[in-house]
């Protein structure tokens, strides 16, 4: 976190308030999420918060549980699906999403991420049913958001046929 993190937060009402991010690598081999920061804002009503997310839900610090502050009583029932090896965390930020009828994206206060190093497509590389289930969880819990992205929709579907496509290498075409 940067040294100004604590300073720079002061007690927000909203039910859900992002901090600005850093996104780096030491390869920067994952490019596919968009750069830009997220301007200081607040979404006071769940259609400005349906408007926001249909905007910025592909933004890598709405795909991740961190670079946020979250509402107790609002987490109350939601748990990370142990069963899902990937996207787990965005199921669980779009089951919190859910009961948001708030979002206060600050400035200031800055989250650091470093990715590792390790192939993503390599260490998660799945059977095809397998990438279709964790897939399906993840666009079955994005629909319940009731918005419409393409752009996630797409990076998702890729995101899985990529995870797979060392696996379907092997299958035969008869």
């Amino acid at each position: 976190i940067s040294k100004n993190f604590m300073a720079s937060i002061d007690f927000e009402d909203s039910d859900l308030v992002i901090l600005q991010n850093q996104h780096f690598s030491d390869t920067d081999k994952r490019k596919n999420f968009p750069k830009q920061e997220i301007a200081p804002q607040i979404c006071t009503d769940k259609y400005a918060v349906r408007t926001f997310l249909t905007k910025h839900l592909l933004y890598h610090v709405m795909l991740t549980p961190w670079g946020k502050l979250y509402k107790r009583d609002l987490m109350a029932n939601i748990r990370f699906d142990r069963s899902q090896r990937i996207g787990e965390d965005v199921i669980f930020v779009h089951q919190y999403l859910l009961g948001c009828s708030s979002v206060c994206v600050k400035g200031g206060a800055t989250y650091y991420y470093r990715d590792d190093d390790e192939n993503f497509c390599t260490k998660y590389s799945m059977e095809p049913q397998e990438s279709f289930n964790h897939l399906s969880k993840i666009i079955n819990q994005y629909r319940k958001l009731k918005i419409f992205n393409p752009q996630f929709e797409a990076f998702e579907l890729n995101l899985f046929f990529s995870l797979c496509k060392k696996k379907m290498r092997g299958v035969s075409k008869t």
